[in-house]
């Protein structure tokens, strides 16, 4: 790991406890080319530039959450070692090896912010139930509140936002990905209860003053999710224990300690 990388968990580490979105955990999900990124930054104030390059000016705060996306890592890694970034149905070695590397730290990060309880946005294409039900069925398990943003577009917008993006995949992959996240949405709305579950519909290709109010809305309902009194006994339980300690992490629990489950 560099030394950059380093620093950057260190930092992320001594947030820990006095972190303002402790145990938060939003999950995004949605099809290829439904615009998860651009609805994620709307909400939560992820990259204020990658807004702005999109649709106009928009005026909002970060919320503070960390987002681990290996789509992120990879596309950097990618443009540093001159890789093409088109999807293929058949990547070659060093592509291969990049995606695998990305993943890794991808995981790394995640697992220095889940170390340290940090407030979470959790990138997914919702064609895996099974995938993020057991993702977020562990956070819950550590003593996470968790909640999901389903990103809803049509085909048509879907297939069409595919074809712009710099990172395309082949229409077949963007249809089946289609019908199988239609056919998941009310798996998760049922998975994590309709309180914690937000449709955006992102067909309409809005811009200017619809686009801001359409950043204004959801963005004050992230803020409504994230100030709301950790719920999750599990993660009460570890809050009040480290809190009583001085701890700041999930490092700093000692063996044996069990946290409250009922």
């Amino acid at each position: 790991m560099k030394t950059t990388e380093l620093l950057e968990c260190a930092e992320h580490l001594s947030e820990g406890i006095n972190d303002p979105n402790i145990f938060k955990a939003i999950f995004m999900a949605g099809g290829p080319g439904s615009g998860k990124s651009t609805i994620a930054n709307l909400m939560f104030g992820i990259d204020r530039d990658l807004v702005k390059s999109k649709r106009g000016p928009i005026n909002y705060s970060s919320l503070g959450l960390k987002f681990a996306s290996s789509d992120e890592i990879l596309e950097r890694l990618a443009k540093v070692k001159g890789i093409s970034l088109d999807m293929l149905r058949e990547l070659s070695q060093e592509q291969q090896l990049n995606r695998e590397h990305a993943k890794r730290l991808t995981n790394m990060r995640r697992a220095g912010w889940i170390n340290g309880m940090l407030g979470l946005v959790v990138d997914g294409t919702a064609r895996d139930f099974a995938k993020i039900k057991k993702s977020r069925d562990y956070l819950e398990m550590i003593g996470y509140d968790t909640g999901m943003v389903f990103v809803n577009t049509s085909l048509d917008v879907a297939l069409e936002a595919n074809r712009r993006r710099e990172r395309s995949v082949p229409e077949d992959v963007v249809r089946k990905s289609w019908d199988a996240v239609q056919q998941n949405m009310g798996k998760f709305q049922k998975l994590f209860g309709k309180r914690n579950f937000l449709i955006v519909d992102n067909s309409a290709r809005l811009s200017g003053d619809q686009f801001k109010e359409l950043g204004d809305r959801i963005s004050q309902e992230a803020r409504r999710w994230l100030s709301k009194p950790l719920a999750n006994p599990i993660g009460v339980s570890i809050v009040n224990f480290l809190r009583s300690t001085g701890g700041k992490t999930l490092s700093d629990i000692p063996k044996g300690f069990e946290a409250r489950r009922v």
